[in-house]
């Protein structure tokens, strides 16, 4: 049983895979902070139908970017009909891009911001009421806005951390409101650099290739020589879930790259979504950076298709008597 306000494909979706999922991406947590304003007034349905829309047009989600917008590209903004068309939200934008690039000077980090009200916890609503706003949303509205951000009233802010995970507000019969849940925590090698040396060992036990080869990878992600990342699952301080990106995994279609590979969930965490969490996670980072299509190989049919991805060719893998499934995610 889902959260009740999840109707229709789309909404159940993002409930499903992204909607309280703790996430310290940076580019994440800026996307719902933008698309949040626009929320102010209108449901969330007409945002999130709309986001595609969104991104196109406000350049990948890109706050420098954005906060350099000047009054000829709000007023084409204002022109698009693929957005919510209000001069004072997009206007907003821009004015709240600026405010969270000092922010993010300031502190290092927005999630290290946040940090800041929360000390690092998931809130749980324990209350059974579903709530609109908080002690802890009034604390960060207020803040916000005393820093000269827009339409970041205590509810628009509210609603922002029951998105992105900092307030878990499933409701008591969802199937998503577990403990499990509410300590999961999704993030890019790149947020936790620390983790290398244990990401690199538990990828090996799972695929069995030598963790010197993760390692090569990880380094090379981790020093900006390349942008195919490396995407965990955390859980008390173990990962049991992770997967990452590499030019070819292993097979003889050169011409199709880059690859998702390693993808994998402990047993235990099974059938949580996870899996489908870090693909969405790793095509969206890869998409910001320019970077689309990708592909995977795998002997899996059924699962892959959930998640957008479509079935290309068959491939041959290095070594492998039978040839493999190649998707592609456009």
């Amino acid at each position: 049983m889902r959260c009740s306000w999840a109707k229709g494909e789309l909404m159940e979706r993002y409930h499903d895979e992204e909607w309280g999922v703790p996430t310290r991406d940076e580019q994440k947590l800026y996307e719902m902070l933008l698309l949040e304003a626009f929320q102010a007034g209108l449901s969330w349905y007409v945002v999130l139908s709309k986001r595609e829309n969104f991104r196109k047009a406000f350049d990948g989600f890109d706050a420098r970017k954005i906060a350099a917008y000047d009054d000829a590209k709000i007023e084409e903004l204002v022109k698009n009909e693929g957005l919510i068309r209000s001069r004072q939200k997009i206007a907003g934008a821009v004015q709240n891009a600026q405010v969270y690039l000092r922010i993010v000077k300031e502190f290092g980090s927005f999630a290290a911001y946040l940090d800041r009200f929360t000390g690092g916890r998931i809130i749980v609503n324990q209350t059974g009421e579903a709530l609109t706003n908080s002690p802890l949303s009034d604390a960060i509205s207020k803040d916000l806005r005393r820093r000269g951000m827009k339409y970041m009233g205590s509810v628009t802010v509210y609603s922002y951390l029951q998105a992105v995970g900092v307030i878990n507000d499933h409701e008591k019969e969802c199937f998503m409101r577990t403990e499990t849940n509410t300590t999961l925590v999704f993030a890019a090698l790149r947020e936790y650099p620390h983790w290398k040396e244990a990401a690199a060992s538990w990828f090996s036990s799972k695929w069995g290739a030598p963790k010197e080869a993760y390692l090569n990878c990880m380094n090379d992600y981790l020093e900006n020589r390349t942008e195919y990342g490396w995407y965990l699952c955390l859980h008390q301080e173990q990962i049991v879930g992770g997967l990452g990106v590499i030019e070819n995994d292993f097979h003889d279609r050169r011409d199709l790259s880059p690859n998702i590979c390693a993808v994998f969930t402990e047993p235990a965490f099974r059938k949580q979504g996870i899996a489908g969490k870090l693909l969405t996670m790793a095509v969206d980072d890869l998409k910001s950076k320019g970077i689309s299509p990708v592909y995977l190989l795998t002997d899996h049919t059924g699962f892959y298709e959930r998640y957008g991805w479509e079935f290309l060719c068959m491939a041959q893998g290095d070594g492998e008597e039978q040839m493999s499934r190649m998707y592609i995610h456009r």
